[in-house]
């Protein structure tokens, strides 16, 4: 605000805005955004220390530079019925008139008048014109301006271009004031004011302005300053808007609109942020999304699992079951007065109740073993794919969903893990070797049961392993009734040791029972543990990754919050000035 002495209210204020856009600032930096945005902040910024800039825009052909010459009295810039001005041109003061080109491809000129040393003019090229590069300067530099003059011709006013243009201009909150020119070919006041009366209504129904409009002829005006004619002057009506610019904007409502512009700006860009923070965090709901289904998964893959798993070992506790029915017929059957002489080889009696007894258990066991086996190798392979396809899906859903800047080294890492995970899992599931799957978890339960040290470590095979088991047992049982030959002079004897053979048998089974049972159950459990962790290691990256952009987010959000309630407290205390 140079040139401008400011009262102890407006340096407090402008200390305090500085502070807040410089946190705004730091906001896009922290995006990694690199775009026009912050060039455009940096220069609301330094405007602050600047002059105050009035902006005149417009379409080609409505008058910008014929209004500006006959507000200076001078033919400073050139008009024409064809787009003449093709630059921003800058118009400040100096002792004299002169013409220069600025670094950043301005047109700056000077001239010896006094409001110049308050204001500064800007002449912009006409927008609506077959130059697309002049419509794009003027649509640059309005972030920039501090009040704008937007001139419009009486011969085709407030066109839907010149809409599409004003809204532009609305977006960065900067204050809007009409110029309606060349009023000098209506051919009577009643056309004045329903051109006038024309543009107010679309102003307040298309853009919600209340807008202020001084009907001008910047041609008579030039020729009446010109000649000295006072009453030409008055005519034309362009003292009304000189005495606005001049006297209605005074220092007081300069400082305020100067202070205002740089708002208008951040609360654009807070906008804007907020709307691809929006955006960022519906693509990382549906990646927390993602994390959630497949922890979900295989939390529902353990407990089906587990569940059919148990009709495996219902079948061995049915094997084991029956077979104890057996001994018990076994031992009604054999051990009795009349089978005294065959109870007294030992030999016999234990292989006719290995044959008889424990048949083809040991076999059976090995085999629903091997089927459980098989069973839990195919759903580890179904798991896998399944993961692998979901993740596959939810990728390609959400690739290329982050647009700009802002995401984009989220929008990096993730997909690089999307990569990574999806060529884990792929590799897994490709070189899946169910046969080789299928003896190592065999050689799991195996070492399982030798680890019990009732088996010799030279036992090959579960049903080895087994076998010598069930051998044992029937060494143990059968022993009973060559004990009960000694004793047989009483006949009660041989009865009761019956019952002690059914007894052992019985409890003996059912320690085997429980023993195997658990030590089969542990073994595949253990292996369902292994390959639901080995799935979550593979994901781990990922979560961490999504979770660390939550709490990204998260402050990202609080500090938006907190930047844009500083600004609507800004605001509202330069409305009281």
């Amino acid at each position: 605000m140079s040139e401008t002495v400011l009262s102890d209210s407006h340096a407090q204020l402008l200390h305090q805005e500085k502070k807040v856009l410089g946190r705004v600032r730091d906001l896009i930096l922290k995006t990694g955004d690199s775009s026009s945005e912050l060039d455009t902040l940096s220069q609301a910024i330094q405007g602050l220390d600047q002059l105050f800039l009035l902006v005149v825009v417009g379409e080609y052909n409505s008058g910008k530079s014929s209004f500006i010459n006959a507000l200076v009295a001078s033919k400073l810039f050139a008009e024409g019925v064809t787009p003449t001005t093709d630059r921003i041109n800058v118009l400040r003061y100096g002792t004299r008139e002169q013409v220069q080109e600025l670094a950043d491809g301005l047109i700056e000129r000077t001239y010896p008048l006094e409001f110049l040393k308050q204001i500064n003019l800007v002449d912009t090229p006409g927008t609506n014109a077959i130059m697309q590069r002049h419509q794009a300067l003027s649509e640059g530099f309005i972030p920039r301006a501090d009040f704008v003059l937007f001139i419009t011709s009486a011969d085709h006013p407030f066109t839907e271009s010149e809409r599409q243009f004003l809204e532009k201009i609305k977006s960065w909150g900067k204050k809007i004031v009409f110029v309606l020119n060349k009023v000098d070919i209506l051919e009577s006041d009643a056309d004045l004011g329903r051109t006038v009366q024309f543009i107010a209504d679309n102003a307040r129904h298309l853009l919600g302005l209340e807008p202020l409009i001084f009907p001008v002829s910047s041609k008579l005006a030039f020729s009446a300053k010109a000649k000295g004619d006072k009453g030409m002057l008055r005519l034309s009506g362009f003292p009304k808007v000189e005495d606005y610019i001049l006297h209605t904007l005074d220092e007081r409502e300069r400082v305020r609109l100067k202070l205002l512009g740089p708002i208008g700006i951040s609360e654009k860009v807070t906008k804007s942020l907020g709307e691809r923070l929006q955006q960022e965090q519906q693509v990382l709901n549906q990646d927390l999304s993602t994390i959630d289904n497949v922890q979900e998964q295989l939390e529902t893959s353990r407990k089906e699992t587990s569940s059919d798993f148990e009709r495996f070992v219902t079948k061995i506790h049915n094997l084991l079951l029956q077979m104890e029915a057996r001994g018990t017929e076994f031992f009604d059957a054999n051990m009795r007065l009349g089978r005294v002489f065959y109870l007294a080889r030992e030999q016999q009696v234990r292989r006719d109740f290995e044959a008889q007894v424990v048949a083809e258990v040991p076999r059976e066991i090995e085999r629903q073993v091997h089927l459980m086996v098989d069973w839990l190798v195919d759903r580890n392979l179904r798991l896998w794919t399944g993961i692998m396809e979901y993740l596959r899906s939810r990728r390609e859903i959400h690739r290329g969903r982050l647009i700009g800047e802002m995401g984009g080294q989220y929008e990096y890492n993730r997909e690089r893990l999307f990569a990574t995970m999806s060529s884990e899992v792929t590799a897994k599931v490709e070189s899946f070797d169910r046969a080789r799957e299928s003896r190592e978890l065999t050689q799991s339960v195996l070492n399982a049961l030798l680890a019990t040290g009732v088996v010799e470590l030279g036992a090959i095979g579960i049903g080895a392993v087994v076998l010598t088991l069930f051998t044992s047992l029937a060494a143990d049982v059968t022993g009973l009734t060559a004990a009960g030959l000694i004793a047989i002079t009483g006949l009660f004897i041989l009865p009761n040791r019956r019952r002690q053979a059914k007894r052992a048998l019985q409890q003996k089974l059912a320690k085997l029972r429980s023993d195997l049972e658990l030590l089969i159950k542990n073994a595949f459990e253990r292996e369902i543990d292994h390959s639901i962790e080995t799935i979550r290691t593979a994901i781990e990256p990922y979560v961490r990754l999504c979770h660390s952009e939550k709490e990204r987010l998260e402050a990202f959000q609080r500090e938006l919050s907190a930047v844009s309630s500083d600004l609507g407290a800004l605001r509202q205390a330069m409305a009281q000035l």
